[in-house]
């Protein structure tokens, strides 16, 4: 466990708040998120989801695609402003039934090294995009203050079919990505992103997003990677978490009166 990196550094609250100070006083900050999937890339263990990836965004060999994807990971692990971790929370001790926690979705230091990181990490809970104060639109609406934004997402249609901008308040630029594509065709659809105007960028793109949100970092912007929220905002379902009477249902957009 001591090769293990499982603790955060600062509180949801605390993160919250440099959140809100980002925002508001045009600071840059970021969040790429390490979550099971990527910490199974980082292994080289592909999944039956990895499989079908490897089908459908032009890869011949699933290998040459966890390659690519670890390049991605990696490079957000070394320049991320923020790393979301995988932790022994409530939500992951209640997702096992028995109590206990998957011991390898944690993101061992060997990478942390193998990433060439230097600066120390700032570590908060992969799952902080579906906490209330970020996943819940209407709570998000109070930290965006009527701050114009821009999502980059496969689920632009959806977005906008739920009125997501009526909803937080604020002019969205929807930045429409394919949901699969290969890495050498991922440039080109990057380079048209990173200039945006915006400067809070939320980002849902697989894999592919995880250094997206570093490099939008460093052209000074508010970048964070949002992962299946984005999703639930477009009315889709993607995660047993997000049914109604689960952890995070209050991610879904009710039009209710």
């Amino acid at each position: 466990m001591e090769n293990q990196y499982q603790h955060f550094t600062a509180t949801p609250d605390e993160f919250i708040a440099e959140l809100k100070y980002s925002i508001d006083n045009n600071k840059p900050m970021s969040l790429s998120r390490i979550g099971d999937g990527e910490i199974a890339i980082l292994k080289r263990e592909p999944n039956i989801h990895t499989l079908e990836a490897s089908k459908t965004w032009g890869y011949d060999n699933v290998m040459d695609l966890v390659e690519d994807m670890r390049k991605v990971i990696l490079e957000s692990i070394k320049h991320s402003d923020w790393l979301g971790v995988i932790g022994p929370t409530d939500f992951i001790q209640n997702w096992h039934k028995d109590g206990t926690v998957k011991d390898n979705w944690y993101l061992d230091k060997k990478y942390i090294e193998e990433s060439g990181r230097i600066k120390p990490i700032k570590a908060t809970d992969a799952f902080i995009p579906r906490s209330f104060q970020l996943g819940n639109v209407n709570e998000l609406k109070k930290i965006l203050k009527g701050t114009p934004i821009a999502i980059v997402s496969p689920e632009t249609e959806g977005l906008k079919a739920n009125g997501l901008a009526k909803e937080l308040g604020c002019d969205i630029n929807y930045i429409s990505v394919p949901a699969g594509v290969h890495f050498n065709d991922r440039g080109d659809i990057i380079k048209k992103i990173v200039n945006v105007k915006e400067h809070v960028i939320l980002i849902a793109w697989s894999v592919w997003s995880k250094d997206l949100s570093t490099l939008l970092y460093q052209h000074g912007k508010v970048s964070l990677d949002m992962g299946a929220v984005v999703a639930t905002w477009a009315g889709r379902q993607t995660r047993w978490d997000f049914r109604e009477g689960a952890p995070h249902a209050h991610c879904f957009i009710s039009h209710k009166s």
